[in-house]
């Protein structure tokens, strides 16, 4: 069975931070694991919302370019709709913290959703 899992923005931001070396470990981890047995999936929206975060935090352009690459290549950019938000709102988080462990989901309640 393969998961379908979105990833929201804190952990690309996590990911890509240049100051958060154990958090990124264990999204790098994390994506390494479940790539076998997973979908990754993101919206614009968090797309977005990385570039403005790392924007913000001083990233120059031409890395931000590379960031949204590096996740369109990781991800399915789902296209974010009033379904898909209703659908989210409703989600249980699959990793309550970062320094936590990863649950799991019953099957009945896809995509698990990295928050």
């Amino acid at each position: 069975m393969t998961n379908r899992v979105f990833i929201d923005s804190n952990i690309w931001v996590y990911f890509f931070s240049d100051n958060e070396n154990h958090k990124a470990g264990i999204v790098e981890r994390f994506l390494a694991d479940s790539a076998s047995k997973s979908v990754f999936m993101t919206s614009c929206q968090v797309v977005n919302e990385v570039s403005n975060v790392l924007k913000r935090h001083g990233f120059p352009e031409e890395k931000i370019r590379v960031v949204i690459q590096e996740i369109t290549n990781i991800c399915l950019i789902q296209d974010l709709t009033v379904d898909i938000s209703l659908l989210a709102s409703g989600c249980v988080r699959s990793i309550r913290s970062l320094s936590g462990t990863v649950s799991s989901l019953p099957p009945q309640k896809p995509p698990v959703a990295i928050c």
